[in-house]
């Protein structure tokens, strides 16, 4: 703090790729910031003290969506499929290491719909996905 405020730090940094759409960025630890755009995975090293951010790791990778998990460090992007469906886990590691796990198609199932159903307005069905952990002993 300085005078009673919050010393804060500002930095800016561009994606790689030009024309590269964004879909976020997420912490992977607390000096290092994985952004997932539209054509790649890109994680930067980033030192306050020198005021720099640099690019350590990138991945080139066409993806439609992320969820990332903190805890798990697991990077799970939509990657293809007629309806984004198939799906390419990431384990990000410290250092910019990227470990890249077996990619796999979730099967959507459609609902058959009669032509007297049809006129009403069609409920959405979710698709969800179960991440369990295993505890280590």
């Amino acid at each position: 703090m300085i005078n009673g405020a919050p010393n804060t730090v500002e930095l800016t940094q561009h994606s790689k790729g030009k024309n590269n759409k964004i879909y976020g960025f997420e912490w992977v630890n607390n000096k290092e910031i994985v952004f997932i755009t539209e054509q790649s995975i890109e994680i930067y090293d980033i030192d306050v003290n020198s005021m720099y951010v640099k690019l350590i790791k990138s991945l080139s990778i066409n993806s439609h969506w992320f969820v990332y998990d903190y805890k798990t460090k697991l990077l799970l992007l939509s990657t293809g499929g007629n309806y984004n469906n198939i799906l390419q886990p990431l384990q990000l590691q410290n250092c910019g290491e990227i470990n890249k796990l077996s990619r796999f198609e979730i099967e959507l199932h459609n609902s058959v719909v009669s032509p007297i159903s049809s006129q009403a307005p069609s409920s959405v069905s979710t698709c969800k996905l179960l991440l369990l952990e295993e505890d280590e002993d």
